[in-house]
This record gives structure tokens, C-alpha cells and sequence, in this order.
């Protein structure tokens, strides 16, 4: 097949490694994957990007290497900088219609940040357009893609759970997303320390791991991207829980090709999330490196994570029991346990649960069987036409 593969000008595609944005990585990862298994792959990307899969620029280098970085970490109108970021999407965009105009393609697919900014752009392709959702749905957001809808338009959830905040909406499948496998090394013992990897917002539970670290006596260290939207909450409600505690080691943010050793040299990583997160890269990062996983039952968990073999999954709270998983305790007690029956156990019986991480992302969870898995939606769609 021919398939034109189309996500965002915000950075340069695969995005710089000092950076995380998760749809772009993903599509990068996809293309790379669907080029091998013999798929005609055009990538319609910022100016300047590095991606190998027939790259079709855009006129505009992408919006954060154009902008002045000092005047973004300046500017706290977050609506300011979602209205700078349009024009730069928009040349992207046009750059895709540009091209389909000339050449032909069988399918084209959509990577948006936010799938609202490619619809009106897929109304006027006629070819079958998919659109993998990144992000839960809001009511008013499912408006609008309902007011853009067309017969040619499919949409890809990145979860089960994530279907829920999307209701009315059809949907054509749903992949889950992979990582490089072979850019994980396999750690068969790991470290003594937790961890926890991600931006610092209120939704991932940063201060939820740092409380589970006291009570349990454990250190944890933290990866954090602290972005300037970000920085009053980072000042008054993580900072007061680091000053003067040896017990927590807060990394600031780190570079993509750190987080293999990061991971891998953990005793398990904590995912408190506070919301439905749509899927969880940390996750499977982690599981990849054998560090398994503690996470609340919420979002996506309940799919990635395999309860008592590749970690634990903890239901949040007495009033929100989403299983019956091993740890009986909720909230921060229940994490308190999972913790404590992680380090209680034997060293030979810790390896296996290291092994089985591993295996379940080989299994399940690689840029290879997230690419098969695309393909299988494809094939699917093109076949009712």
C-alpha cells in the first residue's frame, strides 16, 4: 500500500530527544515499521526533519525550533500559544493536500495532537483518512469532530477505556501503542530504588509516588519535565516535598536516550494517575526494560499492565473499584503494599516477574506488532470500500 502519514508541526519528525511528544514518536515509529513490512511510506513533515520514509516538507520549520524557546518558557497564556501553533499546522496540512494532488495514495493517516485540526483537511481528500486519538475526548471537542464527520474518516483509540470519553463516536479499531524494542536493554535485576518518568502535572500523581516513597522508607527518583504551564503547580506542591528529603531525587527532565538506563536500573516503577489516561508510555518503557509496573487501576492500566505478574494494579480508592486485584487495599495504602510485597519478595522470584515485563511488551507491545496491528485496521476499512 501506499500511505501518506501525516502528525504535527510542533517539533521536527522523529521529534528531538529532548523532547516528548508522544504522537509524533509514535507516527515516526509506525512509519519506520509499515516501510519494512513493504508499505510505500510518505511522511509529511516539518522542514528540516530527519525521518527517512520519503519526507515531504513543509514550507515553515516547525513552531518550537522557529520561536524563540526564551519567549515560550516566558509566556503563560496557554490560549496565545495554542493560536501560534495554527498557522504552523496549518502549512503542514496544506503541504499534504499539496502533495495528494499529484500523487496518488491509498490511504492517508492522521497522527493530530489534536484530531480537530486535520479534519477539515481530510473532508477534501478522497481517500479513506484515519485518525489515531491521542487524548481523551471532551463533549465539545466531540462537537466539532461530529460537525467534520464524513464517510471516508476513521477513527483508531489507543485503548478500550479511551473509547468512553469518545461517545457516539465509531470507531474503527483499536492499536495500541509500541515501543523500539531494541532500543531497551533487558535488565534481569534492576536497582533498590523506585522510579517514576513523566511531565509534572497534577493528573500523573508525582506527590502521590513521593508520599508512597515516605511511608514505605523507599527512595525514589523522578524524571520530570517541568514545562512553564506547569511551573506554578511544580513550585507549590512538589518542591515543598523535596527540600530537605534525601529520600527523593528529583532528575529535572532527561533526554529520551536516558530513559532505557533509568528505567532499567529501578526496582518498580509508580504510575499513581489521577485520570483516565488514554495509554501510558512510561509503562510499557519500563516493563521493556524488565522494571515492573504499580499503577491505579484507571485509564488504560487495566489493559497493559498484568496484575501480579508484570506488577500490580491498585484500585484508587474504597469508591472506585475497577477489579479484584491482588492487592486488596486502595489509594496510597494499597500502593504502600504493592510496594512492600515488591521488596518482600525472593530475588529469584523478583527475576521472574523482571522476565515476564519483558516478555508481555515483546508480545504485545512492540513498534513491529503496533504497525501489523494498523496494517490489520487498514485492510479491514479498505475491503468494505
Amino acid at each position: 500500500m501506499k500511505i501518506a502519514i501525516i502528525s504535527s508541526n510542533e517539533q521536527s519528525t522523529p521529534p528531538p530527544e529532548n523532547t516528548i511528544i508522544a504522537s509524533m514518536l509514535i507516527s515516526s515509529l509506525q512509519s519506520r515499521e509499515l516501510a519494512k513490512r513493504g508499505h510505500t511510506i510518505y511522511s509529511i513533515v516539518g522542514k528540516g526533519s530527519s525521518i527517512k520514509t520519503n519526507p515531504i516538507f513543509s514550507s515553515s520549520y516547525p513552531v518550537f525550533e522557529t520561536i524563540n524557546k526564551k519567549a515560550w518558557e516566558n509566556t503563560n497564556d496557554s490560549r496565545l500559544m495554542y493560536q501560534l501553533i495554527v498557522p504552523f499546522e496549518t502549512d503542514l496540512h496544506l503541504t499534504l493536500l499539496d502533495f495528494l494532488q499529484h500523487n496518488n495514495v491509498d490511504l492517508v493517516h492522521f497522527h493530530s495532537i489534536k484530531p480537530y485540526m486535520g479534519l477539515p483537511f481530510a473532508q477534501r481528500i478522497s481517500q479513506p483518512c484515519f485518525f489515531t486519538l491521542h487524548s481523551p475526548g471532551t463533549p465539545l471537542e466531540i462537537e466539532v469532530m461530529k460537525n467534520f464527520h464524513r464517510h471516508n474518516i476513521h477513527y483508531i483509540s489507543i485503548s478500550n477505556n479511551q473509547r468512553k470519553s469518545y461517545e457516539g463516536l465509531g470507531f474503527a479499531g483499536t492499536v495500541y501503542n509500541g515501543v523500539n524494542i531494541d532500543g531497551f536493554t533487558f535488565e534481569p535485576q534492576g536497582g533498590d530504588d523506585l522510579v517514576m518518568a513523566g511531565r509534572i502535572l497534577p493528573q500523573k500523581g508525582i506527590n502521590i509516588g513521593i508520599d508512597t516513597a515516605l511511608k514505605t522508607e523507599k527512595k525514589l527518583k523522578i524524571a520530570g519535565d517541568v514545562r512553564p504551564s506547569n511551573k506554578e503547580y511544580y513550585e507549590k506542591e512538589i518542591v515543598p516535598l523535596l527540600q530537605n528529603n534525601e529520600q527523593i531525587h528529583f532528575l529535572s527532565f532527561m533526554n529520551y536516550s536516558l530513559i532505557n538506563p533509568f528505567f532499567g536500573n529501578g526496582k518498580v516503577s509508580l504510575v499513581p494517575i489521577q485520570w483516565e489516561e488514554p495509554f501510558g508510555l512510561v509503562m510499557i518503557e519500563s516493563m521493556a526494560t524488565g522494571t515492573p509496573v504499580i499503577a491505579f487501576a484507571r485509564g488504560s492500566v487495566p489493559e497493559i499492565i498484568k496484575d501480579g505478574e508484570t506488577g500490580f494494579i491498585v484500585n484508587s480508592s474504597p469508591d472506585d473499584i475497577r477489579g479484584d486485584w491482588k492487592i486488596k487495599k486502595t489509594g496510597i495504602e494499597g500502593l504502600c503494599e504493592a510496594v512492600e510485597r515488591i521488596y518482600s519478595m525472593e530475588q529469584n522470584e523478583y527475576e521472574a516477574m523482571r522476565i515476564n515485563s519483558r516478555k508481555h511488551i515483546e508480545k504485545k507491545f512492540t513498534s513491529a506488532i503496533m504497525a501489523a496491528n494498523y496494517e490489520h485496521v487498514y485492510k479491514q476499512i479498505l475491503n468494505q470500500q
